[in-house]
């Protein structure tokens, strides 16, 4: 039973599947009490996405393909880490580029962002790596909402006690007022966007081999590929992608404003006829 919407918001929004695996092995003899939240700065946000939304379609309809590069498939993947590959990280002096895999130009450089890795993610070889990024990663709370709105939930909401079930309300209503905006695409952009960039920093500094990060990150190239058809597209499921993360865990709703500002800026840039999606083309050679 849901109450007290957009009234306080509760505890336990930062790890959905933590909560289902806290639940009772039975349902409650009747169901809880939860509270749905989701901070009135998303209302504000959403309308900021869908004027985004439509600006970057009129402009990409506008300006067609024309004068676009072709990228081959190293270069189609350092541009999918768009976002990421904007952050500044210690060890890496400027930016990284979007033409080819960035090595750090000392041993020294390599120590840095090996202890900036450690230190900020707790990542020093592949296998921590994928422990951090599931935490990074958004689309799967998104396939799990997926599941409810279509009517077939991958898993009995009712098994949640009353914190878990309002921190899976609260983010599932979060997720279905970006839903719109979309669709069946979900927040995959964002996952792949953070992927890729993690895997050029750990190949820059020696974490992974040019082998290893081609395994990680051609699979994640064929998945967006097949889902996607432009880079506005993947524009969008970026920026909702990180409207949701930062939801899930930023604590005010100005480091959410914020949050959302900071990645909207960089999508615009690199959109724009100079920047690196706008003067390249989504499909590779």
């Amino acid at each position: 039973m849901a109450s007290n919407e957009n009234k306080k918001k509760p505890d336990g929004i930062i790890n959905l599947d933590a909560a289902r695996k806290n639940s009772k092995a039975e349902p409650a003899e009747k169901e809880v009490e939860y509270t749905i939240y989701v901070p009135p700065v998303i209302d504000r946000i959403t309308e900021e996405i869908k004027a985004f939304k439509n600006d970057i379609e009129a402009k990409a309809k506008e300006r067609g393909d024309e004068g676009k590069k072709q990228v081959d498939k190293g270069q189609f993947i350092c541009l999918l880490s768009g976002i990421s590959t904007c952050r500044k990280t210690p060890g890496i002096p400027h930016h990284m580029g979007y033409k080819a895999l960035y090595k750090c130009r000392n041993e020294q450089d390599a120590e840095a962002v090996r202890k900036h890795l450690e230190d900020v993610f707790n990542i020093h070889d592949e296998e921590s790596m994928k422990e951090t990024m599931w935490g990074v990663c958004v689309d799967h709370d998104y396939r799990q909402f997926e599941s409810f709105w279509d009517g077939h939930p991958v898993f009995d909401v009712k098994l949640l006690k009353t914190r878990g079930r309002s921190a899976f309300e609260s983010a599932k209503e979060c997720a279905s007022r970006l839903a719109p905006f979309v669709g069946p695409k979900g927040f995959m952009a964002w996952d792949v966007n953070e992927q890729v960039g993690m895997c050029r920093r750990m190949f820059a500094c020696g974490l992974l081999t040019e082998e290893r990060f081609i395994k990680l990150t051609v699979p994640l190239a064929k998945h967006i590929l097949k889902n996607f058809n432009s880079w506005e597209e993947y524009a969008v499921s970026c920026l909702c992608g990180a409207v949701y993360f930062g939801f899930r865990n930023h604590d005010t709703e100005q480091s959410q404003w914020e949050f959302f500002q900071l990645n909207k800026k960089i999508l615009e840039s690199l959109l724009s006829d100079s920047g690196a999606w706008g003067r390249n083309q989504f499909t590779p050679l």
